[in-house]
């Protein structure tokens, strides 16, 4: 009884440690253990942010074809894309030239593109 014992504590430990072994949490560094729900939250958000932006695009077309004839709804479709490449090109160019606003007035880069948009979303709204 005593053998079946001892022999069944050993087993129990064996499974334990492989156990253990298994565990990710004990072969990630502190480090990534702070990172790791900000990469989930961020990759949720961008997930988030894709599902709602997926129909812009087909929607606008379709609503534009609602109003033209064909061959010129093609040409306001064109337009209405080319705007957008356009948009997102110089989008990121005026945004790297205010982040290299830093130390005028005593903001930083970041603070300037904050407040820039703060602005505009001000005059929109108010």
């Amino acid at each position: 009884m005593d053998s079946f014992h001892y022999g069944s504590m050993g087993h129990r430990n064996d499974i334990n440690v492989s156990l253990q072994l298994l565990q990710i949490s004990h072969h990630v560094r502190p480090s990534q253990r702070v990172v790791a729900p900000i990469l989930i939250v961020d990759s949720s958000a961008r997930v988030f942010l894709g599902l709602t932006e997926a129909g812009l695009f087909p929607g606008i077309t379709f609503y534009l074809s609602l109003w033209y004839r064909r061959r010129d709804a093609a040409q306001r479709i064109a337009i209405f894309f080319s705007a957008a490449t356009i948009a997102g090109a110089f989008g990121g160019l005026l945004a790297y030239a205010i982040e290299h606003m830093e130390s005028i007035g005593g903001l930083y880069g970041w603070q300037w593109i904050v407040s820039f948009s703060s602005v505009r979303n001000y005059r929109l709204v108010g």
